[in-house]
């Protein structure tokens, strides 16, 4: 709880029990005298392997322990299996950044994470035609995945949770095979649209307002997407950015070190 707060966004600490559930087998923590120093929390997707939260403590920035946890990581990775990694940093991180590129990973896609009110989403033009949202079937998965260029088992991964991940896309009744309209992932316990993909504004706003009605008690929604038109919108209409975060990825790199019982030591940078 204490590390978590060093990550510097609005999410509470995870508490207990969905800490024992699913992040704790998923953690590695660098121990220092009398308390851990740094933290890193992964996944592993595919062949991919996900640093979802990397946090160093700042009295021990800069002294390589941030490297030396990555290092560790990409490690452990290359043991289950993956041949790339990824991140989220945010983009004005200076050190973080030069320490991913340094490890050999490169920018891709920027998110933006918006407040964003419902009077806000009328602000978005209608769809011309008749837009429907439903569940994500399995059949749908493989399709999406391409269609977005997501990550190979990502929403495998988010469908095996069904009651913390809503996954949810846009079908028109015409042509229900068609997935380019969109979708989105729904966090419901902490009111986010994770993920949104829309084809145009207009299918974003079909998307939003369903969010809005599944998520009744909330008077706004968090939306993370990269999607700059949608984004030039949102911004007109008065919604508050919350912060922007840089995707980072590459291949992992070769002759590093596994995360050590002992604890890898040594610069980091709190990074997300």
């Amino acid at each position: 709880m204490r590390l978590f707060t060093e990550l510097g966004i609005e999410d509470p600490p995870p508490r207990l029990e969905v800490w024992e559930a699913g992040l704790m087998k998923r953690s590695f923590f660098v121990d220092g005298p009398g308390r851990p120093m740094a933290y890193a929390t992964i996944d592993v997707l595919g062949q991919m392997g996900y640093v979802v939260n990397l946090v160093v403590e700042r009295e021990q920035r800069r002294r390589g322990m941030g490297r030396a946890v990555m290092e560790g990581l990409a490690s452990w990775f290359q043991e289950q299996g993956c041949r790339e990694w990824m991140l989220y940093v945010r983009p004005d991180n200076v050190p973080a950044l030069a320490l991913y590129q340094s490890l050999g990973m490169t920018a891709g896609r920027l998110e933006t994470t918006w407040r964003v009110t419902r009077r806000q989403v009328e602000t978005l033009p209608r769809a011309s035609g008749r837009l429907e949202v439903s569940s994500l079937a399995e059949a749908d998965i493989s399709a999406l995945t391409r269609t977005f260029g997501l990550i190979p088992g990502k929403l495998n991964r988010f469908a095996e949770h069904p009651e913390t991940h809503w996954l949810r896309r846009l079908v028109d009744p015409e042509h229900p095979e068609d997935v380019r309209g969109g979708w989105m992932w729904v966090r419901p316990r902490e009111g986010v649209v994770r993920s949104l993909f829309a084809a145009t504004p207009a299918h974003a706003r079909v998307l939003l307002e369903a969010g809005f009605r599944e998520l009744d008690d909330v008077d706004e929604l968090r939306v993370v997407t990269g999607d700059a038109v949608l984004e030039a919108r949102l911004g007109g209409a008065g919604a508050r950015v919350i912060m922007r975060t840089q995707e980072m990825r590459g291949p992992l790199p070769p002759e590093t070190k596994t995360p050590g019982r002992e604890g890898p030591g040594g610069d980091a940078t709190g990074g997300v």
